[in-house]
């Protein structure tokens, strides 16, 4: 176990922040520090999607486990039984599966499994580190970020979903948290190539290559995810001090702090249709889920639970399943 906590420590110069929710260039476009506002125009989702439910990774029973909750609060279901997921996962396009990063045989791999927690498989069973799993618009492809061949510094990977002839995408390390842009063309992720305790965004296209940055600043920047017609990218940054959630458009212009808060507001999800952020806070005193409207920056608590609540995920349907 100390090993394991050695490994994930080595993985981001901010690693205990990970966990919690965990260069001198001026950034790109303007800052909003005052009150938070509304995103001005909301995305225009370029498909006809929504989702009833958000998934979120929580400890409230002693162990990191996947839960499943309707948007109005009820409905509140564990998926994962001691699976020791790492906080990213990822569901399939219409809903019926969902990939994670799991250390439950003693590692972390990605393993994947039925949206009622059955038929639960491993697709990379291999040395060292699996994590970050996000699946393609189109179903298809699994990218992620892993150890193969690296020491402690992961970069990126893409397999099919049967997690073999897995391709690596980039010759640098130190690269996380990949995301899918909606048309499959385009991929996100976090690099710490420059500097330990300094993360940035970048994109490249979807098969490795016209690598661009689009994020710069001292400090911590990560967990990107893109709006549903691919205009617009969120993030979490400290730049301004503390952990907000930000909002950007895809070529890194027009930054602006969507929560603006001294609390820790980290890892967020765009909804399905564009119009609203979910997000982990511990403006409460602990992490929860929140949930923010773009149009009115009106705020949700969709959890209230004394564990870590964190890495929601909207689901694109809401499978007929039973409690566990």
């Amino acid at each position: 176990m100390h090993e394991i906590a050695a490994k994930l420590a080595s993985l981001s110069g901010l690693a205990a922040l990970l966990l919690l929710g965990s260069c001198s260039q001026s950034p790109p476009g303007s800052i909003v520090s005052s009150s938070p506002e509304a995103v001005s125009s909301p995305p225009s989702p370029t498909l006809d999607r929504t989702s009833t439910a958000i998934a979120f990774v929580s400890d409230r029973t002693g162990e990191t486990e996947l839960y499943r909750i309707n948007l109005d609060g009820s409905g509140l279901i564990k998926l994962t039984l001691h699976s020791g997921i790492e906080q990213a996962h990822s569901w399939s396009p219409d809903g019926s599966q969902v990939v994670f990063s799991s250390n439950n045989e003693g590692q972390y791999d990605i393993v994947v499994m039925n949206a009622d927690g059955s038929e639960l498989k491993n697709l990379t069973n291999s040395e060292g580190f699996d994590l970050d799993p996000d699946w393609s618009p189109d179903g298809q492809q699994i990218v992620f970020s892993s150890e193969q061949n690296t020491y402690f510094l992961p970069t990126l990977y893409v397999m099919n979903l049967a997690g073999s002839q897995p391709k690596r995408l980039l010759i640098a390390e130190g690269n996380r948290n990949p995301v899918w842009s909606p048309d499959g063309r385009q991929i996100a992720f976090v690099s710490s190539r420059e500097g330990r305790f300094s993360t940035e965004i970048y994109v490249i296209n979807a098969d490795g290559s016209n690598e661009r940055k689009l994020v710069q600043t001292d400090g911590f920047n990560g967990f990107p995810v893109w709006s549903p017609d691919g205009r617009q990218i969120a993030f979490s940054s400290t730049r301004d001090g503390n952990f907000d959630i930000y909002v950007m458009n895809a070529d890194g212009s027009e930054l602006k702090n969507l929560t603006n808060h001294p609390a820790l507001d980290n890892l967020p999800a765009w909804s399905l249709d564009g119009r609203q952020i979910a997000f982990s806070s511990n403006r409460s005193g602990n992490a929860d889920i929140y949930v923010i409207n773009l149009d009115s920056s009106e705020l949700n608590k969709l959890t209230d639970h004394p564990a870590s609540d964190r890495a929601p995920v909207w689901i694109p349907t809401q499978p007929e399943i039973g409690s566990k």
